[in-house]
């Protein structure tokens, strides 16, 4: 019997699901490798697969997840045997077991002054990525919604005393609901967790990154005004249809607010985000809208329905 070519939407799931085994090393992963909790038959099994395909790279892709810092593979190797044997210290002192992540934090903060510098990285860039990890959403390693408020706040306080301009971005994916739908849970958050990649690739590391929701997204940019935030906004459009081309088609719809040409209240400022995003929505989807341009064609419409068509004023 003649085997019957894959339909597309099978050839889809297979593309799906190979992202979604270059996203598996992620803190439950790296809990597990070290031996946080034990491991069935099959999880070995898909441990030793990682291994082996990843290479040089497991060491890093394990520290990577767990610190969100890319060091250099004989780097991140040396670390990640220092934080298992300090882990191991500190269990033995406490008497009770101590998680990786834990451990981790002790070491990068404190325990590593007892060893040197010469380990990996200067003690402030540490200090800094380790903070930060308590401060960031566990999926998609971006800033989690509380943290991205809190920064924003500073951003109005700072525009308040020094009138500095900055910036809003909110991203949400497209037709979201319809990929968990139709892949499954797993599936979709390996698509946030590439989009939240790409993020962070493209944004300047002045800027702040988050997951404000479930599928919405958002960037901070101190300093920024409409037509540079505009700007980054279609950038991270093009490179995520880009990335999903071939997938499953998934785009992002983009909102652009800045102060203080938009706003100069939090709420307000998230508002007219929120405003220009929904007539991404509208629009079409996969396209990036400033608030700015929304309040001008508003205006311009107004004015032409108070004018005549000859043009001249109204009486």
């Amino acid at each position: 019997m003649m085997e019957t070519a894959p339909r597309p939407a099978d050839a889809d799931r297979r593309r799906l699901l190979r992202m979604v085994e270059e996203d598996e090393i992620d803190l439950d992963f790296v809990a597990a490798e070290a031996g946080d909790r034990p491991l069935d038959a099959g999880e070995r099994a898909r441990h030793e697969r990682i291994r082996a395909e990843r290479g040089d790279r497991f060491h890093a892709d394990l520290i990577f997840a767990l610190a969100h810092e890319r060091l250099p593979p004989d780097e991140a190797e040396r670390l990640w045997a220092a934080l298992r044997a300090h882990r191991a210290r500190m269990a033995l002192a406490l008497g009770r077991p101590v998680s990786i992540a834990v451990g981790a934090l002790d070491y990068l903060t404190a325990g590593a002054s007892e060893e040197g510098e010469s380990l990996v990285i200067c003690r402030e860039r540490r200090l800094a990525s380790l903070a930060d990890v308590a401060l960031r959403d566990g999926l998609t390693g971006l800033f989690d919604h509380a943290t991205f408020r809190a920064r924003l706040r500073g951003e109005l306080d700072r525009f308040q005393r020094h009138r500095s301009p900055f910036a809003v971005l909110l991203l949400d994916v497209d037709r979201f609901k319809e990929v968990n739908d139709r892949h499954g849970h797993r599936v979709g958050d390996a698509v946030l967790r590439r989009i939240a990649r790409l993020i962070r690739d493209e944004a300047r590391r002045i800027a702040t990154p988050a997951r404000v929701g479930g599928d919405e997204l958002a960037v901070l940019l101190p300093g920024a005004g409409p037509s540079d935030a505009a700007a980054l906004g279609e950038r991270l459009r093009s490179r995520i249809a880009g990335a999903f081309a071939s997938l499953t088609g998934v785009t992002v719809s983009i909102g652009v607010a800045a102060c203080p040409d938009d706003a100069i209240d939090l709420e307000a400022l998230l508002e007219a985000a929120d405003v220009a995003l929904y007539r991404s929505k509208r629009l079409g989807r996969d396209r990036v809208t400033r608030h700015d341009e929304l309040a001008r064609r508003k205006f311009r419409e107004s004015s032409a329905v108070a004018r005549p068509l000859d043009g001249r004023p109204a009486s």
